[in-house]
């Protein structure tokens, strides 16, 4: 974290020392006549694998009991049945000034699985009916298939600091960037599992749980971020409109927060402690090429890995507290995404 604070007054020093010097120039080289782009991609979701692992309840703890008499639980996404690959489908917007370029990107997903639970799952959901009333609890009997559909957005923003670039005027050009923005993820799910067929009661303090039937949610969650990183711009000649040009672009991002899951918007019935790592790699490439005085084609692909470990624990500190919001167990969450993307767009 002290390079990333640092990074920016060094290259506001190092692009003010050197900007005599021929080969480097404060900011990066811009046509004001062709700064703004916007792309349509597809692609996949290569990869979503993480766990959820139950570690211990703070009621529990409160009342003293021996944790040896606590039950937690856990699962993987493999045995909810996400491990295979998710088509994607958005588009992409950019504006680039001489310091600083802005891009954003939006995603959608449909994601449908079907698996069935190697044991009893306790789940909580938005709402799930049973005998003309509405419950928020769900269970998902052991060995009775289920299926699945999560209907999500993947959004990113990214501002990019551009403060000097080497070899702005030959073939092969770099620009160094400090980058900051945010990754979230927002959707609805769907849950079926036959009919439900009764309430049964789980858990201390008591809560019912349909067994089987149709609940359905939502989710949420958001990471800010902050990274360094560069592009490798090669020139490939002129046609009559102008250059053609190749650009590869690495960004590697962090994020660390200790608070409150509320201050992420985070969906959740009550407010937790969090303690999240978080880290984003992303490699794009981009060609440039023109087809006219005022316009470029871009043709490119990006490759993104986004991993997170996370903590949720209660904020109860007493019986009381614990009592009223009969919180359950607290978590530990792996996760990790993987996407790839091709895109075509224009740049004007």
């Amino acid at each position: 974290m002290n390079l990333l604070r640092w990074l920016p007054m060094v290259a506001l020093l190092a692009a003010h020392t050197v900007s005599a010097d021929e080969y480097f120039m404060g900011g990066r080289p811009v046509n004001p006549d062709k700064s703004f782009s916007i792309s349509l991609s597809g692609g996949q979701v290569q990869e979503i694998s993480g766990s959820v692992n139950e570690t211990t309840r703070r009621l529990f703890e409160l009342e003293g009991r021996d944790p040896s008499s606590f039950d937690p639980e856990s699962y993987s996404f493999a045995e909810l049945g996400i491990e295979d690959s998710y088509a994607t489908v958005g588009f992409t917007m950019e504006k680039m000034w001489r310091y600083i370029t802005l891009r954003g990107d939006l995603s959608y997903m449909q994601a449908d699985a079907s698996s069935s639970p190697p044991r009893d799952f306790f789940i909580g959901v938005s709402d799930i009916e049973f005998e003309g009333r509405s419950y928020e609890y769900m269970k998902l009997e052991e060995g009775v298939p289920f299926d699945a559909t999560l209907d999500a957005l993947l959004i990113s923003f990214s501002l990019q600091y551009t403060p000097f670039t080497l070899g702005a005027d030959h073939v092969l050009s770099f620009t160094p960037f400090v980058h900051a923005g945010f990754f979230a993820i927002v959707g609805t799910f769907d849950i079926e599992q036959g009919e439900a067929k009764r309430i049964q009661i789980y858990e201390n303090p008591p809560r019912e749980y349909v067994v089987g039937g149709n609940g359905d949610g939502d989710m949420g969650g958001f990471a800010p971020e902050i990274g360094i990183g560069g592009e490798l711009r090669l020139w490939l000649g002129r046609n009559e409109y102008g250059d053609r040009e190749l650009a590869v672009q690495g960004t590697y991002a962090i994020f660390e927060y200790d608070g409150s899951s509320d201050a992420l918007g985070i969906s959740s019935r009550n407010e937790k402690d969090l303690d999240v790592d978080y880290d984003m790699i992303e490699v794009r490439a981009a060609y440039y090429l023109p087809i006219s005085a005022a316009l470029d084609l871009i043709i490119g692909a990006e490759y993104k890995i986004i991993t997170a470990d996370a903590e949720s624990k209660s904020k109860a500190r007493t019986l009381e507290e614990a009592l009223v919001n009969r919180e359950k167990y607290d978590k530990q969450i792996d996760l990790e995404i993987t996407t790839i993307n091709a895109f075509v767009g224009l740049r004007f």
